[in-house]
């Protein structure tokens, strides 16, 4: 146990941990105190209350809003153009594997393959 002072009344306390103050009531009058800050939320603009200096939008629905629209320029930035490798046709990767436009160009062209896999084994 340390001896402190309470941050509202100046009394020296003796404390546990990070308690601060003597009592509840000089908590609470403590915090009470403390003055709104006038902040800009970051997505909307609108100005909004706070006494978190750290908070910087206005609601969660902006927070989650400008969250989503941080993953969408991300996808953005990633978008590669790819020839299929059936049909040729010019498409947008959704996967890095990926080397067909479509389900059915992948079907059709490994029909071709299992058609080239008999042959060449009845070839040999």
């Amino acid at each position: 146990m340390e001896q402190k002072i309470c941050k509202n009344c100046g009394k020296e306390v003796i404390a546990e941990g990070r308690n601060l103050f003597c009592c509840a009531g000089c908590q609470s009058i403590y915090y009470n105190k403390i003055k709104f800050i006038i902040k800009i939320c970051k997505y909307c603009g609108k100005e909004f209350e706070t006494k978190n200096n750290r908070k910087i939008y206005c609601c969660s629905k902006c927070r989650y809003k400008s969250k989503n629209k941080k993953l969408r320029d991300k996808k953005k930035e990633n978008i590669i153009n790819v020839l299929c490798a059936y049909c040729g046709k010019d498409f947008i990767l959704k996967r890095n594997n990926q080397k067909y436009c479509n389900v059915m160009c992948r079907r059709k062209s490994e029909k071709v393959l299992r058609k080239q896999a008999k042959q060449f084994i009845i070839n040999i």
